[in-house]
């Protein structure tokens, strides 16, 4: 869940961020999945699925869908500064969450729900 003054806050979300300059966009999921989750997975490790343009009123951006499988349950630590908690969910049980914008979208594209 987004921390209250970040945009969209008090949603939740997935590891998600900008390409940094000199990245693409496998190397920008790394760093996220890392800076956000402290998750650490290498290119190899992540899928690509599809690109979704997304439009608000105010900007326009991009969403690239990765994913990955996890043999574990892994031990997420969060960046507090970004984000209040975490939680695994279903994608049904997410689709009932306030969740970032289009996200609920891209759950329902992925999962063919």
């Amino acid at each position: 869940m987004r921390q209250d003054h970040k945009p969209e806050g008090n949603t939740y979300g997935l590891p998600a961020g900008k390409i940094d300059e000199n990245e693409n966009k496998f190397s920008a999921m790394e760093r996220e999945m890392f800076e956000e989750t402290r998750i650490k997975l290498a290119s190899s490790d992540l899928k690509y699925f599809k690109k979704i343009y997304v439009k608000y009123p105010a900007y326009h951006f991009v969403y690239h869908i990765f994913y990955t499988k996890l043999n574990y349950l892994p031990k997420i630590i969060i960046s507090s500064l970004e984000h209040k908690e975490y939680k695994f969910f279903t994608p049904k049980e997410a689709l009932k969450l306030n969740l970032i914008p289009d996200l609920d979208n891209c759950i329902k594209l992925f999962f063919k729900i």
